[in-house]
């Protein structure tokens, strides 16, 4: 199945409720600026800026060191449903800017 690089969509775990961000797998990545290079996003009618964190992770053992990657998304969670099973869009704009929502 061909992935779209026009919109990224995901449902909320538990972890990305409580801890405020948005897991981005490894093979989505082309769908956002590199980590840590910050872009603007429309949630509704206010704009927050984000970045993807790339963190390092053992959780394969010392002999597999690998990164996570996230979307921090403290500034914009209270403007979405945000609850695990709540499913988000992040669309890319033709402008390069993104908007988040809910589906």
């Amino acid at each position: 199945m061909k992935k779209s690089l026009s919109e990224y969509r995901r449902t909320l775990s538990e972890e990305e409720v409580l801890a405020g961000k948005i897991m981005v797998l490894k093979d989505d990545l082309k769908f956002f600026p590199k980590p840590f290079k910050k872009f603007a996003v429309s949630v509704g009618d206010k704009k927050v800026e984000l970045a993807v964190e790339a963190l390092d992770c053992q959780c394969r053992g010392p002999a597999q060191p690998h990164q996570h990657y996230w979307l921090p998304v403290k500034e914009a969670k209270g403007l979405i449903r945000w609850e695990r099973g709540a499913h988000i869009v992040l669309k890319k704009q033709k402008d390069s800017s993104y908007t988040l929502s809910n589906q």
